[in-house]
């Protein structure tokens, strides 16, 4: 039997099941704030007013993926992904990666930035070759490319395996700041983790911050 049609919050067009498949917006049955029950595609809860559509990302940026580049819709699926990742919804993040992943695909040449995203969406639906792939790839243009130890140390440790974890974050440390004065755009994207995986490996390997 065919899930109900309904129009969606987000974009304005015709959507089935819990969200959109054009903009991800969720068809929310409850309200977030009252958890009074809504009708799928409303607006706005009619028990406590609550808004029922995620903000945009940005400020004057389209919720709807037909609007943007085609790197745009990528790089808005994999941060829906994150985002539902970080917060534990599996299930949110898991709905969204293949989709992320298709989107990465059709871009057909893909940089730096795009392949540790690749990665990270393949470590998300636990494709560990997947995310191999892209970790050679980055090693290509960097032995030593910082995203690459990160995305090492995240396989080592979901592996269970300390020492190889070890070894990626004293590498990391070690490549540190030769790799930061290459100037990599890729670094700059994701400097607040690179920052943040710093403090976490010298605290690893030090014992000191």
């Amino acid at each position: 039997m065919n899930a109900k049609t309904v129009k969606c919050p987000g974009c304005g067009k015709s959507a089935a099941g819990n969200f959109c498949s054009h903009c991800g917006t969720p068809i929310v049955s409850v309200c977030p704030d009252c958890e009074a029950e809504v009708k799928p595609g409303s607006r706005a809860c009619q028990e406590c007013g609550a808004s029922l559509v995620p903000a945009a990302p940005a400020p004057g940026q389209p919720v709807d993926l037909g609007s943007m580049s085609p790197r745009e819709a990528a790089d808005r699926l994999y941060n829906r992904t994150m985002a539902a990742s970080e917060k534990g919804d599996f299930v949110e993040a898991l709905k969204f990666a293949p989709m992320a992943l298709q989107a990465y695909e059709g871009l057909g040449t893909m940089d730096n930035d795009a392949r540790y995203h690749v990665a990270l969406l393949r470590l998300t639906t636990e494709d560990i070759n997947g995310a191999r792939v892209q970790i050679e790839m980055l090693r290509q243009s960097a032995p030593n490319h910082l995203l690459a130890l990160m995305l090492e140390h995240q396989i080592a440790e979901r592996s269970g395996k300390k020492d190889s974890a070890t070894r990626a974050s004293k590498a990391f440390l070690v490549a540190y700041d030769a790799e930061m004065a290459a100037g990599r755009a890729e670094y700059r994207d994701h400097q607040g983790s690179i920052e943040r995986f710093r403090e976490a490996a010298q605290v690893g390997v030090t014992g000191k911050k």
